[in-house]
């Protein structure tokens, strides 16, 4: 029984826990190769594919921030973690955030923050995507943009 225990022990501890969480417990993916974030703040091991993205887009985002606020929207609180920008909004994921008035809210919060920069994230996980109301506000306001991966920086 203890050998029996013993290695179902070591194989939920050396090849499960290592497979990605989409498919755990469905069916079998090899992990996915990590890399250590380059940022101040991650220096933690990521998938190869999000390391680049944030090894990129955070000194960008940085650069062209001009003060302590950036906003990063949908479902990113990840950007403030690593860039070590504030968010102006009270709102880290937008499917739980009030929806009345919120175009003009947001704007007036990120004149009234002094924001310069922004992220828009176009493969949010759990909320929907930036209406293009919305959207077209922001190019107005942040008329300079680049993508990173599937993060769309834009600036003024």
């Amino acid at each position: 029984m203890g050998l029996v225990s013993a290695f179902l022990t070591l194989f939920a501890v050396l090849r499960v826990n290592f497979a990605p969480r989409q498919s755990m417990g469905v069916f079998y993916q090899a992990p996915y190769p990590m890399l250590a974030l380059k940022t101040e703040r991650g220096q933690i091991d990521v998938p190869r594919m999000h390391a680049v993205v944030y090894d990129s887009l955070i000194p960008l985002l940085r650069a062209r921030a001009h003060g302590e606020y950036t906003w990063a929207s949908p479902d990113t609180p990840e950007i403030y973690f690593l860039s070590g920008l504030r968010n102006p909004t009270r709102t880290f994921f937008e499917m739980f955030q009030d929806s009345t008035n919120t175009n003009e809210k947001l704007l007036h919060t990120l004149e009234a923050h002094g924001v310069t920069a922004i992220v828009v994230n176009t493969s949010p996980a759990f909320s929907p995507e930036i209406g293009r109301p919305l959207a077209a506000l922001l190019v107005k306001r942040y008329p300079y943009a680049r993508w990173v991966g599937p993060y769309q920086l834009r600036w003024r």
